[in-house]
């Protein structure tokens, strides 16, 4: 059996998956060859959004349980920003980089990808950063 793929995934790309059973990041949900990470912090951002645009909180409780990963990045958001700040556009995003890199994610699936400086990411740390999309453009390639 083949090593599954660590991918983190943007919490953007996981509450678009609640909301429609079609599209590239609900079949990233869904596939086989992936792992799907999250950090405690994406968790809380994914859990604000659903309540927000009032979707079933309880489904996306249970699809995190069963889909994701999780990894604990320390709530320490000054340090977080100082350590990973560089790799975005917007310093909020700065706990995406850190669960990648703590989770030791080859990619990053994000639907923001105007938010990361995608090219030092790869560079500096060896994550690719992807649309949703394209991604799944990747995993054809590769099957």
């Amino acid at each position: 059996m083949r090593a599954r793929i660590r991918v983190f995934v943007d919490s953007n790309v996981v509450v678009s998956a609640l909301k429609s059973s079609v599209g590239a990041a609900y079949a990233l949900g869904e596939s086989d060859v992936v792992e799907r990470i999250v950090s405690n912090l994406s968790e809380i951002e994914i859990l604000k959004t659903v309540s927000r645009l009032k979707l079933d909180d309880k489904q996306m409780e249970i699809i995190l349980k069963q889909k994701f990963t999780k990894v604990k990045v320390e709530n320490n958001l000054p340090e977080v920003v100082k350590k990973f700040g560089k790799y975005v556009g917007d310093m909020n995003d700065s706990h995406v980089i850190a669960g990648a890199v703590i989770s030791k994610a080859s990619y990053l699936v994000t639907h923001n990808l105007k938010h990361f400086n995608t090219e030092k990411i790869k560079r500096e740390l060896d994550i690719i950063v992807m649309s949703p999309g394209t991604f799944l453009q990747y995993l054809r390639s590769i099957s």
